[in-house]
């Protein structure tokens, strides 16, 4: 049982490294990546499958069930996580790449990358730590992928007619569009002093984790609300339909968040939300209906701000403020907005460039999308240039 899991392992292993290789080409062959992907999760299945029997057996400690890539020599050896991590910070410590050249893991391929590719718990600490701190990745689609994605997009759903006894039905097929999605490099240098590294109780990983999630997700969050699409994702304001032009660029009306909500088709209302900044919410948390009642309701539930006419409102800093030409709140549902990450995050260790003042540097990235697949799905609230 564990030499076929080996046997798996080791095909895996080799599609890993043929995948990666492809990936490095400046113009890669769509159909064999599709064709390795699709072997990749074949394999994926068969693997677990093995694991899951090989977990009954008595004696089966699952130390060969971490790795995912076969050493250089091909003999299928499996690259343990803890291996990688020690080898890894071992690396961001001395310069050493000994380690990491034996594991062809470690290596990240093409272009300008230059640097090695982290394990993957690391790296998901790390989109974790830029989750918790904004908003977008917490309530638009994510999704992981190796590759660029074409996404069909339903234009009109066609038609259906009532029909007579024994008449003719009538022709009327949807019409489908097309968004893709590609992949943009976010990353920043981060120094660290020739002391800190020295010190082996110093928990390098921590920190290197709390920058990079804290900056990358910084970059991503003003990327995902209002970037261009050039060298970033395409903001979701971008491409969202506005609901409502409010009559005063300096104000908002109890009418106009009305108008708003009602301009949302309500096959998007289950799933929809407010967005906006704090100062925003301020004004909308003093307004009131004919009757005096306030619109906004505070939720007492932890990890909830609270509900705008029955819908939940998040707040992002990045949404623009009430002013003259803005667009300061939008309504919809953001899972509509997807967020394509690509497997991996590297980081490459920098000697000589900061050694002047005591210094190494710390280069590390990764490559991510957004567009807003449907843009009926989010309504927004423009403000006009001038009052009425």
């Amino acid at each position: 049982m564990m030499e076929k899991l080996r046997e798996l392992q080791q095909r895996f292993n080799k599609l890993v490294a043929e995948l990666r290789a492809l990936q490095g080409m400046e113009a890669p062959d769509a159909n064999k990546v599709s064709n390795i992907e699709t072997e990749l999760r074949g394999l994926a299945a068969q693997i677990e499958t093995e694991r899951l029997i090989l977990r009954t057996q008595e004696g089966y400690d699952g130390t060969e069930r971490s790795g995912n890539a076969a050493s250089p020599e091909g003999d299928g050896a499996a690259v343990n996580e803890e291996e990688h991590r020690a080898a890894l910070l071992h690396y961001m410590r001395t310069g050493d790449t000994s380690e990491l050249r034996a594991m062809s893991s470690g290596i990240t391929t093409g272009g300008d990358t230059g640097g090695y590719l982290i394990p993957q718990s690391w790296a998901d600490a790390i989109l974790k730590k830029a989750r918790e701190l904004f908003i977008m990745r917490q309530i638009c689609d994510v999704q992981v992928s190796a590759t660029d994605k074409n996404f069909p997009v339903e234009a009109s759903f066609g038609a259906s007619t009532w029909l007579g006894e024994g008449a003719a039905y009538t022709e009327s097929d949807a019409a489908f569009g097309s968004q893709k999605i590609t992949a943009h490099k976010v990353g920043r240098i981060v120094k660290v002093s020739e002391e800190l590294l020295e010190d082996n109780q110093y928990d390098l990983v921590s920190y290197l984790t709390e920058a990079f999630g804290y900056s990358n997700g910084l970059a991503e969050e003003i990327a995902f609300i209002s970037g261009s699409g050039t060298d970033r994702p395409k903001g979701f304001l971008a491409d969202a339909e506005v609901g409502v032009t409010g009559a005063e660029p300096a104000a908002i009306a109890y009418e106009e968040l009305l108008d708003l909500y009602g301009s949302l088709r309500s096959g998007y209302d289950a799933g929809a939300r407010w967005l906006m900044n704090k100062s925003t919410l301020i004004e909308i948390m003093k307004l009131t209906d004919a009757a005096g009642n306030y619109l906004f309701h505070p939720s007492t539930l932890p990890g909830e701000l609270g509900t705008l006419l029955a819908k939940p409102v998040s707040l992002s800093s990045f949404m623009p403020e009430i002013a003259a030409s803005a667009i300061p709140i939008a309504y919809g549902d953001f899972r509509y907005y997807r967020i394509q990450d690509r497997t991996g995050f590297a980081i490459q260790r920098l000697n000589e460039l900061y050694a002047g003042s005591g210094q190494v540097g710390f280069r590390g990235y990764h490559r991510v999308d957004g567009k807003l697949l449907l843009p009926e799905a989010i309504k927004t609230l423009e403000m006009p240039a001038s009052g009425g």
